[in-house]
């Protein structure tokens, strides 16, 4: 196992349906706390369950009143996610006279942001007033959709308040995005390119039109449940399909030596990461599970860790019939059956849904959380698990051992992404 980081997470924020803090995010799941409510789709006995971030929770009074007017919200919840980052470590956001927000250059700060639908309630509503009366209804009601719609729109106004003139990205692996941004991130610390790169994701697609999409895809779940909070159901044989949600969340990457000169407190390293693509269906995964198995392999190759090093396996479990077998079959696969059976596995998303790009730092922040207090909340409503032989959490916390901890994320189109993340010392 590496013993130097190839970079370290000096903040994480997150904006969820159980809140807007690690913490207080960390122990609700300890107590299986839920975040879901129902959503009417409009249809007689059309129903949904969702993961609803409450309106009181995100920050608009802090934003330019042109953002407060056109921004999508899923671009509302990143702003606010980040703003929420900055004040966590002492920072203020950036202004005409004082473009350094972090102490260094902006030249030498970047972001690296997620997005699996980027801004449709920008584009929803710039259509309808198009359809409904034109070009000069467009321009009255939506005069600015055509830059507020563009998926780069919410990372652009994120460099904007965070005073960054570095590199400045927009990706989309679908539910894999945000942990894809960390790597890259870390790629671009590594390089020398910028020395603190702001990363995460963000998602908002609790409408009508968006939920009758995803579920005309097949990968929701029923609504055979009497409460919304027994919908979700990670590695469960009761589980019949993700719930959707909307959230975001963010992470500071940078280099050990900048988080050592600004006195940053370093909460994890980041040791390996992992990518690929399955290369086939564009909803289902790959049968034989090669392409989650190439990224999870890639992470620990690169951290240079034995499968004895994992303390934790934090899973993409998003509660589907074909996701969670494989996922398992493939992460026993990996690690052996001996360490299958002594590892640990956490799934957030039974509490607080699927948040979509926002997902896996979401993951990585409960993850990082577990690390530093070695315990890791039950996964709820697995009530009968899918694999015996699997370490799943499920009743009451567990304590873990010294280690680190592996999480992953996959996302339609057959995007896969992993990390190992691990405890540093601040004196070193």
């Amino acid at each position: 196992m590496q013993t130097d980081p190839r970079s370290v997470i000096t903040g994480t924020a997150v904006l969820t349906p159980l809140g807007n803090s690690v913490p207080k995010l960390f122990e609700a799941l300890i107590a299986k706390d839920s975040g879901l409510t129902w959503f009417d789709c409009g249809e007689e006995e059309d129903r949904s369950a969702v993961g609803a971030v409450a309106d009181s929770l995100i920050e608009v009074n802090g934003f330019p009143p042109r953002v407060r007017r056109h921004a999508d919200r899923s671009a509302l919840l990143a702003l606010t996610v980040v703003s929420q980052l900055l004040h966590d470590i002492g920072i203020t956001q950036a202004t005409e006279s004082n473009q350094e927000t972090f102490g260094v250059a902006g030249t030498r700060v970047g972001v690296v942001w997620g997005s699996s639908s980027g801004t449709p309630s920008v584009t929803q509503k710039a259509f309808s007033a198009f359809n409904n009366g034109g070009k000069q209804t467009l321009k009255r009601k939506s005069p600015l959709s055509g830059v507020y719609s563009s998926p780069s729109a919410t990372s652009a106004m994120i460099a904007e308040i965070i005073g960054a003139r570095g590199p400045n990205i927009t990706i989309n692996t679908e539910c894999a995005s945000s942990t894809t941004a960390v790597a890259l991130a870390s790629m671009i610390v590594e390089s020398g390119m910028a020395d603190i790169v702001i990363c995460g994701g963000s998602d908002s697609t609790l409408d009508a039109f968006s939920l009758a999409q995803v579920n005309l895809l097949g990968a929701t779940h029923s609504t055979k449940h009497k409460f919304p909070s027994q919908c979700s159901r990670p590695f469960d044989l009761d589980r019949s399909g993700f719930v959707a949600a909307e959230g975001a969340s963010a992470v500071i990457i940078e280099s050990k030596a900048s988080a050592k000169a600004s006195g940053r407190q370093i909460l994890a390293g980041l040791f390996g990461y992992g990518m690929s693509t399955n290369s086939g269906h564009l909803t289902q995964p790959d049968q034989d599970g090669a392409g989650l198995r190439a990224s999870l392999v890639a992470s620990l190759s690169m951290a240079e860790a034995e499968v004895t090093d994992i303390a934790l396996y934090s899973a993409h479990g998003t509660g589907t019939i074909q996701n969670d077998p494989l996922e398992l079959a493939v992460l026993e696969s990996v690690l052996g059956k001996t360490q299958f059976r002594a590892t640990p596995i956490q799934a957030v998303k039974a509490n607080i849904g699927h948040t979509l790009a926002a997902a896996g730092t979401v993951e990585i922040a409960v993850a990082i959380e577990s690390l530093r207090r070695c315990l890791t909340p039950p996964i709820a409503n697995c009530e009968s698990p899918i694999n015996a032989d699997a370490l799943l959490v499920r009743d009451s916390p567990r304590s873990l051992k010294n280690g680190v901890a592996l999480s992953c994320s996959s996302g339609f189109g057959g995007s896969n992404a992993a990390v190992v993340l691990g405890l540093v010392s601040n004196e070193d």
